[in-house]
């Protein structure tokens, strides 16, 4: 994640997150919300009783995590809610572009999830999104997605925040 941009490492202080400009979070974020719901629109509208099968799958997984504390296993199922989502848009060039975004979903979610309940309305989010997704109705979708990108930009505004001023 140094690689890229998303942390540093300071001196007697460690690894804390880079400080990316307010244009640059708002950027990248812009960018995710316009994509992502592309992808969930296309994927109500595509949708199929095998991929429902598999959002029910993550999701599940999701809240047995939550109810078991056990949230050091979400990144990895957070990852492969949104994969899901991708695939499901069956539009081959904009899984490519999402997919080259996920080290960016990878570094904010991570920042984000820091915030105290952040996991569990990010799993809330990703449930209704899903459902609506499956329901089939791509407008909604697209609106819901584009909320839950502008809530994990907040979220990762404010743990950045935080992390670089302690």
């Amino acid at each position: 994640m140094e690689s890229m941009g998303f942390v540093i490492t300071l001196p007697r202080k460690g690894v804390v997150v880079a400080d990316y400009s307010r244009n640059e979070i708002e950027e990248i974020f812009t960018i995710l919300s316009a994509l992502e719901g592309l992808a969930a629109r296309l994927a109500a509208q595509k949708m199929d009783e095998e991929t429902a099968k598999a959002f029910d799958t993550t999701i599940r997984k999701m809240m047995d995590l939550l109810e078991n504390g056990r949230e050091e296993e979400f990144p990895r199922l957070h990852l492969e809610i949104h994969e899901q989502l991708y695939k499901a848009s069956k539009s081959p060039r904009l899984y490519e572009l999402l997919i080259g975004l996920t080290d960016y979903i990878r570094a904010f979610a991570k920042v984000g999830h820091d915030i105290p309940g952040r996991w569990e309305k990010a799993v809330e989010e990703h449930r209704k999104i899903m459902e609506t997704v499956r329901n089939g109705d791509a407008e909604l979708a697209e609106a819901m997605t584009k909320v839950h990108v502008e809530n994990s930009m907040k979220a990762y505004k404010s743990a950045a925040a935080k992390a670089n001023s302690g």
